[in-house]
């Protein structure tokens, strides 16, 4: 039984109008959507952590949790590469108030001594995993994802810290503290 501090990460989740919308966007009958209560949008993967640090995280998060504007859809794409994807991501745009959260999110990790991703962040949703049993997705299997418009923008209600749990069908996360965001009506 993994303990709570193992595979650790801090996201945003969606409001429930933008849950419902990343779950009902089109995706190959090959892979294995997310499931629908574990969407979300990673700031920082921790990996393990010490308890006294999820501790102190867990209290930092009601300091970061700044409204936020809704993301623009930016559309889907393959992760880490369309040739050899593991993931299909919705990409939405890095508004600056997000920004300002993940700086003062990096912040907080620093001084807790937790790792900071040095690749450039880029705000995405997974949408769903490819599955490692099945014939990679052919490229005109694809297409359907570049005329894909007219997707509403991304509304996040709240900040965690979650922790992801092994499972048979691949990873589910449970919230190890969540607080709400403020919503910003600009």
């Amino acid at each position: 039984m993994p303990t709570p501090w193992n595979r650790c990460f801090i996201a945003l989740a969606p409001d429930a109008e933008s849950r419902e919308t990343l779950a009902n966007l089109p995706v190959p009958d090959t892979v294995r959507r997310v499931a629908y209560d574990d969407l979300h949008l990673t700031l920082a993967f921790l990996g393990g952590i010490a308890p006294p640090q999820g501790h102190a995280l867990s209290d930092a998060l009601h300091v970061l949790a700044e409204p936020l504007p809704a993301l623009d859809f930016q559309g889907l794409a393959l992760w880490p590469s369309p040739h050899h994807p593991r993931v299909l991501v919705a990409r939405y745009t890095l508004a600056p108030a997000l920004q300002d959260m993940l700086k003062g999110l990096h912040r907080v990790l620093r001084e807790l001594d937790l790792p900071v991703e040095a690749r450039p962040f880029q705000p995405h949703v997974t949408l769903a995993r490819l599955r490692p049993d099945r014939p990679p997705l052919a490229a005109e299997s694809l297409q359907w994802m570049e005329g894909l418009h007219g997707v509403p923008p991304l509304h996040l209600d709240s900040l965690g810290l979650y922790a992801s749990l092994p499972v048979e069908h691949g990873p589910r996360y449970r919230a190890l503290q969540s607080v709400p965001l403020v919503p910003d009506y600009d």
